[in-house]
């Protein structure tokens, strides 16, 4: 197959999956501020500087949590190339080679192709062909082929 790219916008529920692995540093963050109030409420106001930590801590999901406030869709381009796919969203670039591709599967509207690194992409129904969908699981075919015949 041909290269090819598609291009679709992201929502705040699509984006909202990458919260997933920072779950326990936000139940963390809830749970201290919940600690921090109560400490303010019973004995000093002072108590309130140490909101300040979690985002200290954990930059990363507070940058998450005001990016998804602040935006409600992202831009998502994808490229389908001979080496594998290139996914480019809100500045940020990443690889996914075609042999890591484990898994492609519907998911209600969307189509989702799992990577053996541990990423995911969900793909909108309507943005890939059925053409371009039976090229990647392809590639999933062949991994779980491979995996079979190793197992013997």
């Amino acid at each position: 197959m041909p290269p090819f790219t598609l291009r679709f916008d992201h929502t705040r529920r699509h984006r909202a999956e990458e919260l997933f692995p920072w779950l326990p540093a936000l139940c963390g963050s809830v749970g201290f501020g919940i600690g921090v109030a109560y400490l303010v409420t019973v004995t000093s106001p002072w108590f309130l500087l140490l909101l300040a930590l979690p985002p200290l801590l954990y930059p990363g999901l507070f940058a998450l949590l005001v990016d998804l406030a602040v935006h409600a869709r992202r831009p998502v381009e994808v490229v389908a190339d001979a080496d594998g796919l290139t996914i480019t969203t809100g500045g940020a670039t990443r690889r996914l080679p075609y042999a890591g591709v484990i898994q492609v599967y519907r998911s209600g509207a969307d189509w989702v192709v799992l990577h053996r690194d541990g990423s995911s992409l969900a793909l909108p129904a309507g943005a890939a062909t059925e053409e371009q969908l039976a090229f990647l699981k392809g590639f999933a075919r062949r991994a779980f082929e491979a995996r079979k015949a190793a197992r013997g």
